[in-house]
């Protein structure tokens, strides 16, 4: 517009200044003509300055007229940039041939300053969010295509502080080579409408609570009267203020169901043996002792009898002072539980006695028992005191017996010294041949008394510790070696070698019988069944102590015990050689001495032959180990 009014002005300029000048140019001309007179002059004179005049006031007029237009195009500019300012628009144009962007009026929220002659198409892509910036480009390329009428895209731009901000841009194409439009911050729409549907789905969700709410409250009512038809529970609710019952699903027959809703009606027909109690649960509930009341009484039937209620219920509304004025509960008819309950306590009372008489038979039947089974023991115990003797006679019985022998054999030389000294036929070689009888006698007879004593020490001081259940301090290496010296006669049969394991010198204050016990009856128990059949092997006492424990082991390399038997070994009479001298009271004495009189504990692992396998594949040593724990340190 700028530049067609300075055209025009310029037109109608270089016209005045050329009429002016072909004016002068005619005067001159007529002035120089001799044919013309005044007049003629004077008439192209006046055409002259008429169309100077005219001339001049056209080139006044377009003045004035681009002095208005730009006076408005101002005016309209400036309204232009409020508007936009006010409506947080602003107007760009992109050169589509340079592929640059000019902005008018530019948002502030966006963080790219553009200068008057624009910036690069790029640079603002760039901006855009990666999320948005496909969707941007597809937009504007389909409508350089004419596959759209205009331009429009929302999109995300990274702002001035990092955050990004909601624009919308719509445009048109201008010319072939540019295209104009709009771009507006919809930030806070966007934001509003976050929330709007925020709120919608609140609200959405408040509604379906509301509902599910409604239907929860429907069927927990439904339900309620299904569970009191069910139950044949009664449901009331008592107003202390207004004195009125409401009560749902009568219980039938009841002499009150006639009655109209005053609450004040129904206490006559409660039984006056009950109501004193009645009223003292009441109140204790109402002055807030008990945080509900639970009573049974008799209330009154139709035909005249009493039956039993069993009414629950607590307190449910209250005034302003904190009072009790409303209160819910249920009755529910109880009579033939009531009965029931009466003709048990009569069942209980006399359970009760012959509880108490069987229980006396009972307490003397196991009182025989524990003192049958303590006979066994004593038997068992005595039994083996027996063997240990008979055992011990027949190995005195051979060094007494060489010893008998050769006392007989030196008597008998020394009476044919007498008779030869009497008849005077002693000799010097004979007197000689008596010496050294006498000395070889002597010692043979001092050899054979000696092995007699210490058996009989042996046997002495094992016999004792057996008998008796005084404790005394031992050596346990030494006093292990007394009882395999005792128990050799019981064991000169067997083929398996005993080793005594016992490398620290240990003084023990204990029970010796109880040891000599289980030592004797664990010896006794892998040479009868570890071995069958007479073969071989080894049995090892061990015994070491760590930490203020005694730990004595009794291991073998025989059968081993299966799982199934290993579980039961403990057991009294438990026996796999029933029928065959097997009591199955050793090991039950053992665990007993253990636990009881040693305070200590017993264990066996076994290895049965065959069942292991060793790292190379082939069958691991089968055995048994028993494994006695005692405290050194023992009470008592």
């Amino acid at each position: 517009m700028r530049i067609f009014t300075s055209i025009s002005l310029v037109f109608w300029t270089s016209l005045a200044a050329l009429s002016v000048a072909a004016s002068q140019t005619l005067s001159a001309s007529l002035e120089n003509s001799s044919w013309l007179n005044g007049w003629a002059t004077f008439g192209y004179t006046i055409i002259a300055g008429l169309l100077a005049a005219i001339v001049f006031w056209r080139v006044r007029s377009r003045w004035r007229e681009r002095e208005a237009a730009n006076l408005m195009l101002a005016q309209n500019a400036q309204q232009l940039k409020l508007v936009l300012n006010t409506s947080g628009c602003e107007l760009w144009d992109i050169d589509i041939v340079e592929k640059r962007l000019i902005r008018y009026s530019e948002l502030e929220s966006i963080g790219l300053h553009s200068p008057e002659n624009g910036v690069l198409v790029s640079e603002f892509i760039k901006l855009v969010h990666h999320e948005d910036r496909h969707g941007f480009l597809a937009r504007f390329e389909s409508y350089l295509k004419g596959e759209q009428s205009s331009f429009e895209a929302v999109y995300r731009v990274r702002g001035a502080g990092g955050s990004y901000r909601w624009l919308r841009s719509r445009g048109y194409r201008a010319n072939p080579s540019r295209v104009s439009g709009t771009t507006i911050d919809i930030t806070e729409i966007k934001n509003g409408e976050q929330k709007l549907q925020e709120l919608n789905a609140a609200l959405e969700h408040q509604l379906s609570e509301l509902e599910a709410a409604r239907n929860s409250i429907a069927n927990t009512e439904n339900r309620r009267k299904l569970a009191l038809w069910g139950s044949g529970c009664e449901f009331f609710e008592a107003n202390l203020t207004t004195d009125t019952l409401v009560r749902e699903n009568h219980i039938a027959g009841l002499a009150y169901n006639a009655l109209s809703d005053r609450l004040s009606d129904y206490w006559p027909f409660c039984h006056p043996e009950d109501l004193k109690l009645f009223n003292h649960s009441f109140i204790e509930h109402v002055t807030g002792k008990t945080p509900f009341y639970d009573i049974t009484y008799r209330a009154k039937h139709q035909n005249g009898s009493w039956i039993w209620i069993q009414t629950r219920g607590r307190a449910v509304g209250y005034d302003d002072a904190g009072r009790v004025v409303l209160f819910a509960g249920t009755n529910y008819e109880v009579t033939d539980l009531k009965l029931q309950e009466f003709a048990l306590s009569e069942l209980a009372a006399g359970l009760e006695a012959r509880v108490h008489e069987r229980t006396q038979d009972l307490s003397s039947a196991l009182e025989n028992l524990k003192r049958a089974q303590r006979q066994l023991v004593d038997t068992e115990k005595m039994a083996a005191l027996g063997g240990l003797v008979a055992g011990v006679a027949h190995e005195i019985n051979t060094p007494l017996g060489i010893s008998v022998t050769a006392a007989s054999h030196l008597a008998e030389q020394s009476l044919q010294i007498q008779r030869k000294l009497e008849s005077g036929e002693l000799r010097k070689s004979d007197l000689s041949e008596f010496a050294v009888v006498a000395q070889q006698s002597s010692e043979l007879v001092l050899a054979n008394l000696r092995r007699a004593s210490e058996l009989v020490r042996s046997f002495k001081q094992v016999a004792v510790d057996q008998s008796s259940e005084q404790k005394r301090t031992i050596e346990l290496g030494a006093y292990l070696s007394d009882i395999l010296s005792a128990l050799r006669p019981m064991i000169r049969k067997s083929q398996q070698k005993i080793e005594i394991d016992c490398a620290q010198e240990v003084h023990w204050n204990t029970f010796p019988g109880a040891l000599y016990q289980i030592t004797t009856n664990l010896v006794l128990n892998a040479i009868n069944h570890a071995f069958p059949d007479g073969k071989q092997g080894h049995i090892w006492i061990r015994a070491s102590v760590n930490d203020g424990v005694l730990e004595l082991c009794c291991d073998d390399d025989g059968i081993g015990i299966p799982k199934e038997i290993r579980e039961r070994v403990f057991e009294p009479f438990f026996t796999t050689k029933r029928g065959q001298g097997g009591s199955g009271l050793g090991l039950h004495i053992v665990f007993n001495l253990v636990t009881q009189v040693l305070r200590g504990e017993i264990c066996v692992t076994s290895v049965v032959d065959g069942e292991l396998q060793n790292s190379e594949g082939q069958a691991a040593l089968s055995g048994t180990r028993f494994k006695v724990t005692v405290p050194l340190n023992q009470p008592g």
